[in-house]
């Protein structure tokens, strides 16, 4: 116990032996992320690999040999974490790399990822990264980043007891004349291992013009809130079925596609979030026929360099495309489909990691939307 104390006292210290250091972290955009803690998150599988890859510059004069040291703040248990750095991987035991990494001035390290193995297990593990050199010069230079591994503890569940963690959903009418409300209820599972208060933000992907669309959590909000300010609590292990999303057509044909995330920030400092995607569809009178579309993708999902999508129309239609658009609901790609049936490509080796709607839209209507997650 007394040689691990000392062995942290000496990494902290190393984080901060060095005020303006030489040594810089970036991610994968090259944003610098020195100093800071950043969140890797999953609320799809507890079973999926979580990864990161960070790069190390080297921003001064001199060349650096370059080693890095792991502290664990925060696990689950039976989950793991493993590094790599330079040329060799390190096991899970492994705290401090063996080999160093030289990096010359000016230059910048791609070879880090961390990797961490949740096993199944829900919550989040927090790891702080400390890259070091105490060997070239008589001073120490150092940079360290903290990064959150956050695999979601909660589960959304729809009406008939579907697990719908970042997934779409569709509620559907054909009837234009009456329909006056289209609405669905979701649950709440909370399996954290603590008392969560929960909010519910809303995100507007794609909306159709003339239409209103509100949600309760907690108490009801008016159709121009996003963001719930009244907390839910929900005991652990327990089921909250209070949300219900409510959808204003108007007659107005068409599809409305709508993001809620559900997030917990007071327990561990990091959000605890699940969101799921749902889209109210109207069809009738006026709007295109669908019956007999083909529509399989996209794929691969998650997404590198490119994502496909099969398409068959049962009929020929005029001036239809795909759209690509963020979670702030502005459109990234725009893909033509000029033909009756094809395999239509998506280039998603420009754009972010995240999560997109594909919507497939004709004369101006969005028709139907899928979820696109892109990870490089």
């Amino acid at each position: 116990m007394k040689q691990l104390l000392l062995s942290l006292v000496f990494l902290f210290s190393i984080a901060w032996a060095s005020a303006e250091s030489s040594l810089q972290i970036l991610d994968h955009n090259n944003k610098n992320v020195t100093g800071k803690t950043i969140t890797i998150s999953s609320n799809v599988d507890a079973e999926i690999l979580l990864s990161l890859q960070l790069k190390v510059k080297n921003t001064g004069s001199n060349n650096l040999d370059v080693f890095v040291a792991r502290i664990r703040n925060l696990e689950p248990l039976g989950s793991d974490n493993s590094f790599c750095f330079g040329v060799n991987c390190y096991p899970p035991f492994i705290d401090t790399s063996q080999i160093v990494t030289p990096i010359v001035a000016g230059a910048t390290d791609t070879s880090f990822v961390g990797d961490y193995y949740p096993y199944g297990n829900l919550g989040v593990s927090s790891v702080t990264y400390i890259f070091y050199d105490n060997t070239t010069s008589g001073t120490t230079v150092s940079a360290s980043v903290t990064v959150n591994y956050s695999v979601s503890s909660l589960k959304l569940f729809d009406a008939t007891g579907n697990c719908i963690n970042g997934s779409a959903v569709e509620v559907l009418s054909t009837d234009t004349s009456s329909a006056a409300v289209l609405s669905t209820i979701v649950k709440i599972q909370n399996n954290s291992g603590q008392n969560l208060e929960m909010f519910v933000h809303r995100i507007t992907n794609s909306a159709v013009p003339g239409t209103l669309n509100s949600f309760c959590y907690g108490i009801c909000y008016q159709p121009e809130t996003d963001t719930s300010f009244v907390s839910v609590f929900i005991h652990n292990g327990t089921v909250d079925s209070g949300f219900v999303a409510d959808y204003y057509p108007d007659k107005h044909g068409g599809t409305t596609s709508l993001t809620y995330e559900f997030f917990d920030n007071s327990i561990f400092g990091i959000p605890l979030v699940a969101d799921f995607t749902i889209n109210f569809i109207l069809r009738g009178v006026g709007m295109p026929d669908l019956e007999g579309l083909t529509f399989n993708g996209p794929y691969p999902n998650p997404a590198g360099a490119n994502a496909f999508i099969d398409y068959s129309f049962a009929k020929p239609v005029n001036n239809s495309y795909l759209s690509v658009r963020n979670i702030l609901g502005s459109e990234v790609e725009r893909v033509m489909m000029n033909s009756e049936s094809g395999k239509a490509m998506l280039l998603t080796s420009d754009l972010a990691n995240g999560i997109y709607s594909c919507s497939l839209v004709i004369d101006g209507k969005n028709m139907l939307s899928r979820k696109l997650i892109v990870s490089h």
